[in-house]
């Protein structure tokens, strides 16, 4: 979730807000698309050369802290919203977004302040 695309009082109602369609998503790719930008640092506004908003620099693990701050959800609930709930919204359920046998085994090794340690992808460090 970013400060910079999606200000917090827009995913939030006075009933809240429904887990099971609430995505958090990253947005580092804004980085590989944009030849001319300034966006020197994560969670930062990248614009393109003439001012105009382009995303930000979000990572994954990032994107999930803002949820865990700005949303007031446990790390578990922001972790499945950034991996069960997208998964299951494309139809992928069957394939990715949660550890089971029979999934694929991309998985991300957090420490204690939700930094990423390690990362598998397909079972492979």
């Amino acid at each position: 979730m970013s400060q910079v695309a999606l200000h917090p009082s827009r995913v939030l109602t006075p009933d809240g807000f429904r887990q099971d369609c609430c995505v958090v998503v990253e947005s580092g790719r804004v980085l590989d698309v944009l030849p001319s930008r300034e966006c020197p640092d994560e969670g930062a506004r990248c614009v393109t050369s003439d001012g105009t908003l382009a995303g930000s620099h979000l990572t994954m693990a990032a994107a999930v802290r803002n949820a865990e701050r700005l949303m007031g959800v446990d790390t578990a609930t922001a972790v499945r919203m950034a991996s069960a709930v997208p998964a299951d919204i494309l139809g992928l359920s069957q394939q990715r977004g949660a550890i089971r046998p029979g999934l694929r085994a991309d998985l991300v090794l957090l420490d204690v302040d939700n930094n990423v340690v390690e990362t598998w992808i397909a079972g492979e460090l």
